[in-house]
């Protein structure tokens, strides 16, 4: 990454336990940082090791239409029994988690599920997780063939079923399809919008949604291992210049599991089976989560990033910067950061940086 171009970011920081956390967004970027949640395995009280201790993970879930705080959301650690809620001001935390990576989940009846990726290390680390309100529930019977829609300003979202597709027997099924439109509400996509291992490759998103399929007794229901459903997501309208018709645009889904969109798959820009006029990025879907498209970004640039903490002025170490679209990087001594973002693009920069004492 060799830098051709500076910004700075100014990062709101809150002491441990303030009551004075909070956010602040601008057009350089955005910032957040969380007061107290609940430990590893709390209620949403005060934490059992102070907010900054190592190992720590703390943060904020917003309704991202509103961007108000949610309370009573449950945040989960994936793969593990820690668990919490977030309190009045929608904070939360998590303390003596084990070194590595970490997938968070977080539910909230009447929003669509959402997921973050943040990691436990020697220093404190924020996560800020935006929901979206989930799509009206739409019964179904998985022995019958159906397409079902939800309606946008975009136009339709759609998903096609085959009959006996679902790996279930129970014939009451409710189906909801989520719409985001990353044009405006990107803030909720979950985890790092990069595909790839070693060598990860920034995305651009450009249509999603998210697909909840519950039986009768609450459980989530997926594809069968060999069977496959067809998506059909609208171009939003401020994208469609950039993909017109027969455009092939790549696929993915988010796996809670792993923290990363997976599943790769090719889509071709066509006219919707529903209203016959809407451009849509038509898919196959193997997996029922967060899905869409986001081809990888060709073109990239290295920037240079500068977080300034707003409480003391002085730059920022070991402060999150994420770009959108681009990756991720984590500011040195001086609040410095070298960040891989698409070349010649408006770019949303996000700086977070958890209990500053």
């Amino acid at each position: 990454c060799w830098p051709v171009s500076a910004l700075t970011v100014c990062a709101a920081s809150a002491c441990g336990g303030s009551s004075d956390a909070g956010e602040s967004a601008g057009s350089g970027g955005a910032a957040a940082a969380a007061g107290s949640g609940g430990s590893g395995r709390g209620s949403g009280g005060k934490p059992a090791v102070l907010p900054s201790a190592a190992h720590t993970i703390a943060g904020v879930v917003t309704d991202v239409a509103k961007g108000t705080r949610i309370t009573g959301a449950t945040v989960q650690v994936v793969g593990s029994d820690h668990s919490t809620q977030t309190n009045a001001r929608g904070e939360y935390a998590f303390g003596d988690l084990p070194q590595g990576p970490v997938s968070l989940s977080i539910s909230k009846p009447g929003y669509a599920p959402g997921y973050a990726v943040t990691e436990s290390a020697t220093d404190a680390q924020g996560s800020v997780v935006a929901l979206k309100k989930l799509g009206r529930m739409q019964s179904y019977d998985p022995s019958q063939a159906a397409t079902l829609v939800e309606k946008t300003d975009n136009g339709p979202y759609a998903v096609i079923f085959t009959p006996g597709s679902l790996d279930t027997s129970d014939p009451n099924l409710e189906v909801a399809v989520t719409p985001l439109d990353p044009t405006r509400e990107e803030a909720a996509l979950p985890g790092d919008l990069i595909a790839g291992g070693t060598s990860p490759s920034a995305l651009e998103a450009v249509t999603f949604a998210e697909f909840s399929i519950i039986d009768s007794s609450g459980k989530r229901v997926n594809l069968k291992s060999d069977k496959s459903a067809i998506v059909e997501l609208p171009i939003p309208l401020a994208l469609r210049a950039d993909y017109p018709l027969a455009s092939k645009i790549h696929c993915y889904a988010y796996n809670p599991q792993t923290g990363k969109w997976e599943d790769f798959v090719e889509g071709t820009v066509s006219l919707s089976s529903v209203d016959h006029v809407t451009p849509v990025l038509r898919a196959s879907i193997r997996h029922f989560s967060w899905y869409g498209g986001a081809p990888a970004i060709q073109d990239q640039e290295c920037v240079v990033v500068q977080v300034f903490s707003k409480v003391t002025g002085k730059p920022l170490a070991g402060a999150t910067v994420s770009a959108r679209p681009g990756l991720k990087a984590t500011t040195n001594e001086d609040g410095v950061a070298l960040i891989t973002v698409k070349k010649d693009s408006a770019v949303k920069y996000t700086a977070t940086k958890t209990y500053t004492d």
